[in-house]
């Protein structure tokens, strides 16, 4: 456990422990264990697969699912803006867990409020999933065209798509109407602007299965959706003949803070909450307590675009720190040295294209066993390197925050 956690708005349990005899015993003496979850086809999903994990652990144990509606379940055709925080998702399973309703709640780590109700912890994370948001178009249709090709073509996965992106812009040229998005997301509504000409955000609500069904009648030109809740549910391109689906670069098209993160919350000292010694990822939870860290130092909820995303590096010999504020072209600092050198305009165009120059040149390369984290705040991005481990990761979570958003020059 974090007894002397170093970050603000968090209980949590590092995983990695074992059941001892006492709550083993206590375990086996009891009927079940309850987890509460949303009854979407995703939620449900999700709290199989904690299911599962337990399974894994010791088969005796039982389990069982509970169902619950929460408020943000109840607004499904009302702006997230609108409806209010993320705690829209958590509340009614956070009141269930502190009346014994139910012993665990399963939730999509990036839907909880940055407060827990009193009491509760997060108990356990799961093995991350893929961070990436997925644009999904009908079967054939076209896809925007990149605002800034030579750097950031890159912003689709796949790359042998120039031919499709070539004839999407001369279509759209042709027709002069601009590409409709559907999203809720602040977040991806600015990131979709930013990383695409000619493009529209409007508002979408509903579970995924309503989503695709709204851009199969034709709503929307394309939605964006996460990757791991497709995955989950089993949803791709092996398995929907009408639509495309384009993966999106994370280093362009920031992920939100944890997302394809499942989180466990418990009551704290509860006995359930023993299993989850043993279920609880160990990377997983340092990318989660540095990405909540940094939307803590934000004070970002669901009406602003923010994202958090920490991952261990591959090897190399150099580190860099980038930023971009507002306009102004990006700027790269080696580690190793204080001076700051400047991507010149003339040779880059565009502040998007200077920051993805930093992230795809040839001279960045990373030490091993260290951890990026990249963190946006409306106009602006910061990537951080440092040492993979807790107390590091939230000393640049606050930094990280401090820099962009303030548009602070380098500290």
């Amino acid at each position: 456990m974090f007894n002397d956690n170093p970050f603000l708005y968090e209980n949590f349990v590092c995983g990695g422990g074992k059941i001892i005899g006492s709550e083993r015993e206590t375990l086996g003496n009891m009927s079940g264990i309850r987890i509460g979850t949303r009854g979407s086809k995703l939620a449900l999903r999700q709290a199989a697969l904690v299911q599962t994990a337990i399974a894994e652990i010791d088969s005796s144990i039982r389990t069982e699912l509970v169902v619950l509606q929460t408020r943000g379940d109840r607004f499904q055709d009302t702006s997230m803006s609108m409806v209010g925080d993320k705690g829209i998702f958590a509340s009614e399973l956070e009141q269930a867990l502190l009346s014994g309703h139910i012993d665990l709640a399963v939730h999509s780590a990036k839907d909880l409020p940055m407060r827990l109700a009193m009491g509760l912890f997060i108990a356990a994370v799961l093995p991350r999933a893929d961070v990436r948001d997925v644009l999904v178009v009908p079967k054939g249709g076209r896809i925007p065209f990149p605002s800034f090709w030579e750097a950031g073509a890159g912003i689709y996965a796949n790359a042998q798509i120039e031919e499709r992106i070539a004839n999407s812009r001369m279509e759209a040229q042709a027709g002069g109407s601009l590409f409709r998005i559907g999203t809720g997301s602040r977040r991806r509504q600015m990131l979709a602007r930013r990383v695409w000409e000619d493009v529209i955000c409007e508002e979408i609500r509903g579970n995924v299965d309503t989503r695709l069904k709204k851009l199969q009648a034709g709503h929307y030109d394309g939605i964006l959706l996460a990757k791991a809740g497709l995955d989950r549910m089993g949803i791709g391109a092996e398995t929907e003949e009408a639509f495309d689906f384009y993966p999106l670069s994370p280093e362009l098209f920031l992920p939100a803070a944890c997302q394809g993160i499942i989180a466990v919350e418990a009551v704290q000292g509860s006995v359930a909450a023993a299993i989850c010694k043993e279920i609880s990822d160990a990377e997983t939870e340092l990318s989660y307590l540095v990405e909540r860290e940094a939307l803590a130092q934000l004070s970002a909820d669901c009406s602003e675009a923010a994202a958090a995303w920490c991952r261990r590096t591959a090897s190399g010999p150099e580190a860099y720190t980038a930023y971009s504020r507002g306009q102004e072209p990006a700027m790269v600092r080696k580690r190793e040295t204080s001076p700051v050198q400047k991507l010149g305009t003339s040779s880059v165009g565009s502040l998007e294209a200077a920051y993805a120059a930093t992230l795809y040149g040839s001279k960045m390369a990373y030490p091993e066993d260290s951890i990026l984290l990249d963190v946006m705040y409306a106009e602006n991005k910061v990537r951080l390197i440092g040492a993979a481990e807790a107390a590091e990761g939230g000393r640049m979570a606050r930094r990280a925050a401090k820099m962009v958003k303030k548009q602070t020059d380098w500290p």
